[in-house]
């Protein structure tokens, strides 16, 4: 019964050694962990809540985190600072070009990132397709040119089929919307028709430039 417990609470800390493991350099990872789990259990030794000890393992493990991951993460932060940067740049030209639910349409998103996800995965695996983007966010993994090559080919797959469903289906929403205007609502439904059909291409240009800049991370590990 006295090491159900201690047992049970380091289960609990899973989440936190993985955010530690992911964060620190390798070279820490053990001892860092090994030290924290040994604080851990002195202060269930010494009657702490569990509330208050947990709060203190994750208090040092985001303190750490935010220490490490600058050196350790550099190129995912970077490009996550990248998307940033872009959806922000993004935005503010829908803001002052039009009202931003302009650019929101459900029915055109349906007809472009589903068939893409579904795509990608069809032509390589579920598993290839997971392992991608598990390849992106990782700074410290090591993988086999094999893996870099199949992860690469993933994003290229997605992209394209990205665009590709963008871009047929924009022709589908022309030919629909020729089909169905009288001469005399021309001028009053070609504008608002004509900025939805070509909504799919836009989604499907965003995916793509997304993969674009994932397919050259992968590449820049494979050059390492």
């Amino acid at each position: 019964m006295h090491n159900s417990a201690p047992i049970k609470q380091r289960d609990e800390m899973t989440l936190a050694n993985k955010i530690l493991s992911w964060s620190l350099p390798d070279t820490l990872v053990d001892a860092v962990i090994g030290d924290l789990e040994e604080t851990y259990f002195l202060k269930q030794q010494q009657g702490q809540t569990s509330i208050v000890i947990q709060y203190w393992y994750w208090q040092q493990t985001l303190n750490l985190a935010y220490r490490f991951m600058p050196t350790t993460q550099r190129g995912l932060i970077m490009f996550i600072l990248s998307l940033v940067v872009f959806l922000s740049m993004m935005v503010f030209g829908m803001v002052m070009g039009a009202d931003v639910t302009a650019f929101i349409d459900v029915p055109s998103a349906m007809l472009v990132f589903p068939p893409a996800i579904f795509f990608a995965i069809a032509a390589t695996s579920w598993q290839d397709f997971l392992f991608a983007f598990g390849c992106v966010v990782s700074e410290k993994g090591e993988f086999s040119e094999e893996e870099l090559i199949q992860s690469r080919r993933v994003f290229s797959v997605l992209g394209n089929t990205a665009i590709w469903c963008g871009g047929i289906t924009t022709l589908i929403g022309w030919v629909a919307m020729a089909s169905n205007i009288r001469a005399e609502e021309f001028s009053s439904v070609i504008g608002p028709a004509f900025a939805v059909s070509i909504l799919t291409f836009y989604y499907g240009a965003i995916v793509k430039l997304i993969c674009y800049v994932a397919e050259q991370r992968i590449a820049s590990k494979m050059l390492n």
